[in-house]
């Protein structure tokens, strides 16, 4: 456990991915840093900040030839003593340095160890932290922006800003109940409520961003959906560019859900190719649909899938009105083989919103790149998903801000039934710690232990 270590000690680890590269990089962070470094290295004197060349060594033994950096604390990442060796990209390489480090006084860092030397100096707050590693998981360039947003300090800033708030309108409050004077009670029970509304406007913007920023780290569900042979397995194929499904002439080819990821316009996309619905006795069928509606249950975006070289049947219709209650796009398929009448038909739908339908051709690729930006459009015009230029993705900083908002509704409440003031204190210090785990100003270090766990080593 990450609680056992030993804040005296320096420690090393390699920086860089574990694999074959042109340059590998060895850290060291610790008091000792310089005196470990100086050790085992046999080239040009160590000065902050200069790069020096020389060989890495055990004893007499030659490892490489390298480049090394030292930095002086306080300015380096971790607020320690830093040394990074750049080696040959070699896994046998890098380790024997690593080996030799540890050798001569250096002890192996442990998971995430290096960022929360970091945090504990404080170098980054917790969001700041968890941000580095959302920003190395990061897939897309949107996942990219908003760890970058939040590695920047901007929810720290905005967090910091709202406790402010908080801090003095309880301090106001503590000064009245030390004075009891009715005409200040009354002004003091005014300009909390004041204050309590702005920090609940903030945090109820927040909430609602938090919706656009989880899917920026962990992807948009869409779920294609329709009857069977409608050409929902050709669409997903259609649309990565390969065959990931299994196609036939066959109704009811698909019998489970088939999940893929894939990139459009800086999103991560999550499709889920679902079996073709209808009612069937065939018992591993059924399991297929019931799976079908729960991947339609759980998308955020539903891709509606019709064939438009047969008529539009009334389970058609039906399978429509159970899904088109949420964002979806009506996927007319199979456009060069369009019976005569098909649009006319196309009417029994009934739907609401005819700018969310898109023709295309599974197997010729055509209107596969409208769809893609209709996909992208209607996750813009969502209105749950407004852009901000700070969107909680993380969901421990989301349970915070909305046990936040629970203790500020309960907090405004009590303000305004004009009962004693001090009534309001409780609340309103329940939504400072809430929104103090966020930055880790107030958060319990099994919660930080947990955090760095999951970082890799040498991160």
């Amino acid at each position: 456990m990450i609680n056992n270590q030993n804040y005296d000690d320096t420690i090393v680890a390699l920086a860089t991915a574990a694999g074959k590269s042109a340059i590998a990089i060895v850290r060291l962070s610790g008091k000792d840093s310089l005196k470990i470094a100086r050790s085992i290295f046999k080239g040009s004197e160590l000065n902050d900040r200069v790069m020096a060349y020389g060989h890495i060594a055990d004893n007499e033994n030659i490892i490489d030839e390298v480049n090394i950096v030292y930095m002086k604390a306080p300015k380096t990442y971790t607020g320690e003593d830093t040394v990074e060796i750049y080696c040959h990209g070699s896994i046998y390489i890098a380790q024997r340095i690593v080996e030799t480090a540890v050798k001569n006084g250096a002890r192996l860092a442990l998971p995430g160890e290096f960022t929360k030397t970091a945090f504990l100096n404080g170098k980054l707050d917790l969001s700041q932290a968890e941000a580095v590693i959302d920003v190395i998981n990061s897939s897309t360039k949107s996942a990219k922006d908003v760890a970058l947003n939040q590695l920047s300090g901007r929810l720290k800033s905005s967090i910091s800003e709202l406790t402010s708030l908080l801090t003095k309108c309880i301090a106001r409050i503590e000064v009245t109940v030390d004075y009891p004077e009715e005409d200040i009670e009354d002004l003091t029970i005014d300009e909390s409520l004041e204050t309590v509304d702005i920090v609940i406007n903030y945090v109820k913007k927040l909430l609602l961003q938090s919706e656009r920023g989880k899917v920026f780290k962990n992807g948009l569900r869409c779920a294609i959906v329709g009857q069977p042979n409608v050409g929902k397995s050709s669409l997903l194929n259609a649309i990565l560019g390969e065959s990931r499904a299994i196609v036939t002439p066959i109704a009811g080819t698909t019998r489970d859900t088939l999940e893929t990821h894939i990139d459009i316009s800086g999103v991560e996309v999550i499709l889920t190719d679902t079996a073709g619905i209808r009612k069937s006795e065939d018992f591993v069928e059924k399991i297929g649909v019931d799976r079908a509606y729960q991947a339609a249950e759980n998308a955020q975006i539903i891709l509606f899938v019709l064939d438009m070289s047969r008529n539009i049947s009334n389970e058609d219709i039906e399978l429509y009105n159970n899904i088109k209650s949420k964002p979806h796009i009506i996927v007319l398929n199979k456009e060069d083989a369009t019976i005569t009448d098909y649009y006319m038909q196309l009417e029994e739908l009934n739907t609401d919103n005819t700018n969310n339908i898109v023709t295309i051709s599974a197997s010729s690729g055509k209107g596969i790149s409208n769809l893609e930006d209709k996909i992208i459009e209607l996750f813009n015009e969502d209105s749950s998903l407004l852009p901000s230029e700070i969107e909680l993705s993380n969901v421990r900083h989301i349970d915070a801000v909305h046990r936040a908002e629970k203790s500020l509704l309960m907090a405004r409440d009590t303000l305004q039934s004009r009962v004693p003031v001090d009534m309001a204190v409780v609340d309103l210090k329940g939504a400072l710690l809430a929104l103090g785990e966020i930055t880790g100003a107030n958060v319990d270090e099994d919660v930080i232990d947990t955090i760095f766990s999951e970082f890799c080593v040498g991160k």
